[in-house]
């Protein structure tokens, strides 16, 4: 999904569950942060922690844990170990 910082953030606040989760930068991630690595961290337009945010309304649906925009980009995150076992459920997110 091509976006710019504006339209990441335009296209946050317009989901009714996670209208005020955006954050600047990584904050969204937290001490999780520090995973990912940006080629340019001045291109990361922004962020949402995406499970806190949906957690309570979902308890029990697959989420991804962030979605991060990167130039002009969205990209949904999960910061965790995985093995070959958890490739159908990460199919079906997508």
């Amino acid at each position: 999904m091509a976006v710019n910082s504006t339209s990441f953030k335009e296209a946050i606040t317009k989901c009714k569950e996670i209208a005020d989760a955006f954050q600047p930068g990584l904050k969204a991630l937290g001490a999780e942060s520090g995973y990912i690595k940006a080629n340019n961290p001045k291109l990361i337009d922004g962020s949402v922690n995406i499970d806190k945010c949906l957690k309570s309304q979902y308890p029990h649906a697959s989420r991804w844990d962030y979605a991060i925009g990167y130039n002009l980009n969205a990209y949904f995150v999960e910061i965790h170990p995985a093995d070959t076992s958890n490739v159908d459920e990460m199919i079906r997110q997508v």
